[in-house]
Parts: C-alpha cells; sequence; structure tokens
C-alpha cells in the first residue's frame, strides 16, 4: 500500500512528463479536444441514468474496435466506455450498444472515486494493457466484478511492473476474469498478481474483426487511382517519429529500382501529418492529403492519409505493406495482421515486443518479412 501513495503523490508529475512527451512527439492536437473536457478527467461526467452500466475502458480506436463484438453481445446491458483519446471516445460513440462514451478519469483517487461513484458500475471490462493502479484498487475495494479482455503485456512492460511489484498486485489481485492473448502474457499478468484461476489463452479478437467495408475499399481505391493512375504503389503504415525519414530513405531507393513507384504514408496519429507534410517539403518531395478533395491538383509521388480510420480500405492498393512502430523503439509495432489479412505481403522492423506471435506467424507462413534497416526495406521493396 506504501506504494499505491507513493504513486498518487508521483501521478501528477508522470502525467505531466507524458503530456510533455506526446507535445515534443507532435502530438498535442490528441487533447485538444480533451482540454475541454476537463470535467470528464476529473470524474465528473454528464450521467444521470440508472446505475448498474457495464463500464468498458479501452485506450483508443484500435481498442475500441477490438472491444466492440464483445460490446455487441452485452446487449441488452447498459454499456459505458472510457478512452484515454479523444479520438477512441468518437470511436465509441458510434459504436453500436455504447450507452455514453467520456474520456477516462485521471488515475487519481478522488477522480476515479468520483467517476465511480456516479456511474456505479455493475461490472469493469478492461481491454488490452490498461492498467489503472488506482482505479483497479478502487473498483476491488467497492466489489466491482473486474476482467481483464483481450489482455497483454509485452516482456519489457512485465519487467518495468515487476520492479513495482506490490503495486500491481494490489491492482490486479482482484480481477476475477482474464483472456490473454498468448501463454507469455497469461504469464507475465500472473507475475504480478492476477490469480490463475481467473484466466484462460483466447487469442487476440481484433484478427477476428472484419476487413475494411466495400464502400470503403471503393472511395480508396478510386482515390488511389486517380492519384497514381496505373503506377505501382507501395504503403507504410501506422509509422512513428523517426521512422517516415527512414520510410522515405527506403522509398528513393526502391524507386530507383521500380520505375513510377508511389508510396502511401500513414502516421499512426493523423495529428502529426502536418509535421510529416514539412518532412516531405523539406525533401522536395510532391504530396497530396488524403483530405484533399478529388480530383488531386498535382501529381504527387506520396500520397499523405491525414484521417483516422482510412489505413484498412489503403492497404489493398499497395504491392507490400510496411508497419510501423518496428524500425523505432517504443511501441514495440503496431497491426501486423490487418495487412496480411487484405492480402499484402507485410514487412516489418526488428521491434516487435507489442506484436510477437503475429510476427513470428507471419514469418513463419511467410506472409511476413522481417527487416533491419531503411536499406533493407528500400530492397524488400523492391
Amino acid at each position: 500500500m506504501t506504494l499505491l501513495v507513493l504513486y498518487q503523490l508521483l501521478y501528477p508529475l508522470v502525467a505531466l512528463a507524458a503530456l510533455a512527451r506526446v507535445a515534443a512527439a507532435g502530438r498535442w492536437g490528441a487533447f485538444r479536444e480533451g482540454t475541454t473536457d476537463a470535467a470528464e478527467r476529473l470524474g465528473r461526467p454528464e450521467w444521470t441514468s440508472q446505475a448498474g452500466p457495464v463500464w468498458v475502458h479501452a485506450a483508443s480506436v484500435g481498442e475500441v474496435r477490438g472491444m466492440a463484438p464483445i460490446i455487441a453481445r452485452l446487449a441488452p446491458r447498459t454499456v459505458v466506455v472510457t478512452c484515454s483519446t479523444a479520438a477512441g471516445r468518437a470511436e465509441a460513440r458510434a459504436t453500436p450498444g455504447v450507452a455514453a462514451a467520456f474520456l477516462a478519469p485521471a488515475d487519481l483517487w478522488p477522480c476515479a472515486a468520483s467517476f465511480m461513484s456516479r456511474l456505479r458500475p455493475a461490472a469493469l471490462l478492461v481491454a488490452e494493457s490498461e492498467v489503472w493502479p488506482m482505479t483497479l484498487v478502487l473498483a476491488r475495494r467497492r466489489k466491482v466484478p473486474t476482467a481483464l479482455v483481450n489482455a497483454c503485456l509485452s516482456e519489457r512492460s512485465g519487467r518495468r511492473w515487476l520492479w513495482g511489484k506490490s503495486l500491481a498486485a494490489a491492482a490486479l489481485g482482484g480481477v476475477r476474469r482474464a483472456t490473454y492473448q498468448s501463454a507469455d502474457d497469461r504469464a507475465r499478468f500472473e507475475a504480478l498478481g492476477v490469480p490463475a484461476e481467473a484466466g484462460a489463452v483466447c487469442g487476440n479478437p481484433k484478427h477476428d474483426l472484419p476487413l475494411a467495408s466495400p464502400e470503403a475499399l471503393a472511395s480508396a481505391k478510386a482515390r488511389v487511382a486517380e492519384l497514381f493512375g496505373k503506377s505501382p504503389c507501395w504503403t507504410a503504415g501506422s509509422t512513428r517519429p523517426g521512422e517516415e525519414e527512414l520510410v522515405l530513405e527506403a522509398h528513393r531507393a526502391a524507386a530507383a529500382q521500380v520505375p513510377g513507384l508511389r508510396l502511401i504514408l500513414a502516421p499512426r496519429h493523423p495529428e502529426r501529418s502536418g509535421d510529416v507534410a514539412a518532412l516531405l517539403r523539406r525533401g522536395g518531395i510532391p504530396f497530396a492529403r488524403w483530405s484533399e478533395p478529388l480530383p488531386f491538383s498535382s501529381e504527387p509521388q506520396v500520397l499523405l492519409v491525414d484521417a483516422m480510420g482510412a489505413l484498412p480500405g489503403l492497404y489493398p492498393a499497395g504491392l507490400a505493406a510496411f508497419v510501423g512502430g518496428t524500425l523505432v523503439e517504443g511501441s514495440g509495432g503496431h497491426n501486423v495482421i490487418e495487412p496480411a489479412a487484405a492480402g499484402v505481403p507485410v514487412l516489418f522492423g526488428p521491434h516487435t515486443e507489442a506484436v510477437a506471435v503475429e510476427a513470428a506467424a507471419l514469418e513463419q507462413s511467410q506472409g511476413g518479412k522481417r527487416v533491419t534497416d531503411a536499406a533493407g526495406l528500400g530492397q524488400a521493396v523492391a
């Protein structure tokens, strides 16, 4: 419990450091809407409905989509979703079966306690790796049945949590049910305090989600055809800061071998598209934005995807797809199954801690290839 008190004392400093990191990465826009919604962050959402909803917490857009089939099966129960980002909240509000969606309260006792007192949840479902100690401790104290859904924890995160194992145990010891993506995830969570009898390995339900809708595919196909004509193209999706430079270096090398080669470039966070556009301008690379109306006014070499949700429809347009977060350290990689499900060869870098099982399966089946640097990526694309 001493660590929980220390965590609460340090939380404001940690939150400020996280905001500074987001701003430094050019992602301040991700929280721009949230600054006007301080009441939700303080645990005071506008909720006056009946008591007893199922509370689902999912970090952002991808996690909300992964929880959508479960939310659908909760009907006719009332479901309230909280998200860490405004984009996730918007996705949740558009998800069938969701009665209300809010920004997640800060993981401070006054905020989390206020939120629970207003919501009075009958159960709490936590998606993937969203382990917020105070929130989970309060749920345990208030006897709110708690489950981890699609739970995952990278090897690096697991090691970090072991430094505060008593804090993790206080938070996770009250978990009644848990579904894990892999046996390794189960072992890491149980080492941190989740009861062994609570869990089962069920795989990743995100892999069961339908592909892009026919409408999205048709729209993507029309835009790419308008922009690139019959020129070959490849896709770099979910790229992180520092990766766009490597992707463009790889593209230049590949284009020297493949005449007319074009690139679809989709940063992981659309609010970074301004920074990526500046990078393209500095490099003298003609580009168009996905948000531009048809017909495009130029003949660009790069299509810069600056909107959320467009990438799944664009993967099938390319001859190959690179998945970001894998050439630079930090995130451990993003969804490598999405382009594979679209029938596109998948490329990824050495840092795949968050998608280790999927990356290994793609390599084994020869549906994916691991590269180590920009030169290797360029050779693989060519």
